[in-house]
């Protein structure tokens, strides 16, 4: 059982999470800088992704080879991704490692030169990422979904961005990004393995002691969901299979109704013990895949429910999927059914926990939204505290009104 986790702002800033666990001789870490695409310009969408991707390709001290050699040369692993909320570089490495690797870490996240071979070389890589997802069907529902729901938001823009825009992004764009958002008080360290709280403070000190905090504020946006009135998105594709996405404007983690809803997606989609899949694929033979998506995000999130099916059972496919959600509205859930979503969910949410790597991500991923480490504990409380008439309130709060629609396919 790992201890309980011990967190800390430093004076410079940034928030440090510390969860020392003795299981294996393995330190894992997870850095969350608070830059993800959410802060993209609208004519730049894709930077954040694209900075991500290049903190590993140089610094002001080191080639990409050597970086990669100093990683290898140990076994540990390095690597960093944007996403919605923020940028985050993650890394392991034995124990006795610990300390090169979170050298270099501190290296890579501080002084990229965003050298212009691979700023150039990473460019036509993440074109050729955009032109590959947009062969799939899946990924092309959710974007059409996004922009349907969230219209002018941040949420609605694709990840990655879009060739024009990643193409026209240039080195200089690319530096300035960086020094605006890359600072002590928009980053959270989360650090979980065989590593005592002592050992870590020092070492944190000696990499990041000289990172200062700017005399500006922090740069923060405040974008207002406006939910568009609700369509259908339709793109046909020359394919077998189509996929049928309807979804709702929901809430942010910080919302009461965000457990009831958590609750609602594990009863509706996961698994196959689900509602979706024993009622439309397993009784109906509607679906080839089913499922629900809701995400945990610092803005309001979308709850989806989608089905892959035969194109000529898109309609059917529509009505099965609506219709599913409408019963939450009216048949209440019995309490044999409530107590199994429970023990579902929460064994899985369990389930997430068990490697250092995915204790410095929980912690580190829930204090970086705002919602400080210990939501952890908050989460599994409030989730066995639902009632059915809780999630029967919730459901017909947000699904008893028209629904955004995308189909893809033929």
């Amino acid at each position: 059982m790992p201890a309980i986790p011990h967190c800390q702002r430093l004076p410079n800033g940034i928030t440090l999470i510390v969860t020392p666990s003795n299981t294996t001789d393995i330190v894992a870490g997870r850095i969350f800088i608070k830059a993800g695409s959410y802060f993209d310009p609208v004519d730049r969408s894709g930077i954040s992704n694209l900075v991500a991707a290049l903190l590993t390709k140089g610094t002001t001290e080191l080639s990409a080879m050597e970086i990669a050699s100093q990683i290898e040369s140990v076994g540990a692993g390095v690597s960093a991704e944007a996403n919605n909320d923020h940028i985050e570089v993650s890394f392991k490495s034995v124990t006795t490692d610990f300390a090169q690797i979170l050298r270099l870490v501190g290296e890579i996240i501080r002084n990229p030169a965003f050298p212009a071979e691979q700023v150039a070389l990473e460019k036509k890589l993440v074109v050729e990422r955009i032109r590959s997802q947009s062969e799939r069907p899946l990924t092309l529902a959710f974007q059409l979904l996004r922009e349907s729901v969230y219209h002018s938001h941040p949420y609605a823009r694709p990840l990655l961005g879009i060739t024009s825009n990643v193409m026209h992004i240039d080195r200089q764009e690319l530096v300035s990004f960086h020094q605006t958002y890359f600072r002590p008080d928009l980053v959270t360290i989360s650090i979980a393995g065989n590593v005592d709280l002592a050992t870590v403070e020092q070492l944190i000190d000696e990499v990041f002691i000289d990172w200062f905090l700017p005399a500006s504020a922090a740069p923060t946006i405040t974008p207002h969901i406006i939910e568009a009135p609700a369509q259908r998105q339709t793109l046909a594709k020359d394919t077998k299979q189509s996929i049928v996405m309807l979804g709702h404007l929901s809430v942010a983690a910080t919302d009461p109704d965000y457990f009831a809803l958590r609750a609602i997606d594990s009863y509706l989609g996961s698994g196959l013990s689900s509602r979706l899949f024993v009622e439309l694929r397993e009784k109906r033979g509607l679906a080839y895949e089913v499922a629900s998506v809701f995400s945990t995000k610092i803005d309001r999130s979308i709850f989806a429910v989608y089905m892959g099916t035969a194109n000529e059972k898109v309609s059917m496919a529509i009505n099965g999927l609506q219709g599913e959600l409408a019963r939450l509205c009216v048949a209440r859930l019995s309490e044999e059914e409530l107590t199994d979503t429970k023990t579902k969910l929460l064994g899985k949410y369990a389930l997430s926990k068990q490697t250092n790597g995915q204790l410095a991500y929980i912690y580190g991923w829930y204090e970086s939204l705002g919602l400080g480490w210990d939501f952890d504990q908050t989460l599994s409380k409030s989730i066995n505290a639902l009632t059915t008439h809780q999630i029967e309130d919730v459901a017909i709060k947000y699904f008893d009104r028209p629904y955004h629609l995308s189909v893809v396919g033929g």
